[in-house]
């Protein structure tokens, strides 16, 4: 049994399967092979660099296949999350390489029941994420030209995102999110950097200030003596921050110069919520908008 949708005229094909598909004359199979490394129940988005390979990879397909005379099929496994994660992709590409919207590119797929993305939590998630946010913080995010496809590096994502690199995720051109530094790493059990680690990547990308939004646990004059700001801004984990948090921030983030670098403690909650806050109050975005982009460029971030 599978479920197939016809897309682009009959040239590209939504395939969900639950036993693999026979090879057959005149289709060519599009079956990304990605992994989500989840942390309990979250089981997607794709994150940004396996989205813009899906959406190359894609596009080539199509174009080889009308050379040969084929049908494309973009292919999963019939399980509801593997079948959100690839609405979500296809949506994507339709947005990315046809210019269509977000509500145009996953109208094919409207009649389908897909679950919204989970929390990186192991609880009950009260809060709905859908596709269609997630696809729409995406169009909302090139519309404002955070990211453009013929610039981003997927190899240096791919690298800066691991967390011995320094877990380096850009959200924008202004933000810079990453994993809090420590002056102890004599802990076994996590990786973690001195702050003496980030200063030369930060200073090669006009990095002015550095915000921390967890309990002190490095010294912040190491980056003040490189010429880089420093404020602290710490609220209890998997709280909302308050207005005058807030406020700091939106000002501090507004003055600086260059580009700000926000961590806590993983660089996921608390770093996220504020950065959304403030694409939320100076780009636009909605809530839903700003952490479904989130959810691209920070996998498993939590919604505060």
């Amino acid at each position: 049994m599978s479920t197939r949708i016809p897309l682009l005229d009959g040239a590209l094909c939504y395939v969900a399967y639950e036993a693999p598909l026979p090879v057959a004359p005149g289709i060519a199979y599009v079956h990304p092979n990605f992994h989500y490394a989840n942390y309990f129940e979250d089981f997607g988005p794709f994150h940004l660099a396996d989205t813009f390979a899906f959406c190359d990879d894609l596009s080539a397909a199509l174009i080889l296949a009308k050379a040969e005379s084929q049908v494309v099929y973009a292919c999963t496994r019939h399980g509801l999350e593997e079948q959100a994660n690839m609405v979500c992709l296809l949506g994507c590409w339709a947005v990315l390489k046809l210019g269509h919207s977000p509500k145009e590119a996953l109208q094919p797929f409207h009649h389908l029941d897909l679950p919204c993305f989970h929390d990186a939590t192991e609880d009950l998630c009260a809060f709905e994420l859908s596709i269609l946010n997630v696809v729409e913080g995406f169009a909302k995010a090139l519309n404002a030209q955070f990211v453009n496809r013929h610039t981003f590096s997927i190899p240096d994502y791919l690298y800066y995102e691991k967390v011995e690199h320094g877990d380096l995720n850009w959200i924008s051109p202004k933000f810079l999110a990453f994993a809090g530094p420590k002056d102890d790493l004599t802990e076994p059990t996590t990786i973690a950097h001195l702050p003496q680690f980030f200063i030369p990547y930060f200073k090669r990308h006009n990095i002015t200030l550095v915000v921390r939004l967890n309990d002190k646990l490095y010294d912040e004059r190491i980056f003040r003596t490189a010429g880089i700001n420093h404020i602290n801004l710490p609220f209890p984990d998997g709280s909302n921050p308050s207005e005058n948090v807030l406020e700091a921030f939106f000002t501090a983030c507004d003055t600086t110069s260059g580009v700000v670098a926000v961590h806590c403690k993983a660089g996921l909650g608390r770093t996220g919520t504020c950065i959304a806050a403030f694409l939320m109050q100076r780009h636009g975005f909605t809530a839903k908008e700003a952490i479904g982009w989130l959810r691209y460029k920070l996998p498993r971030t939590e919604a505060s």
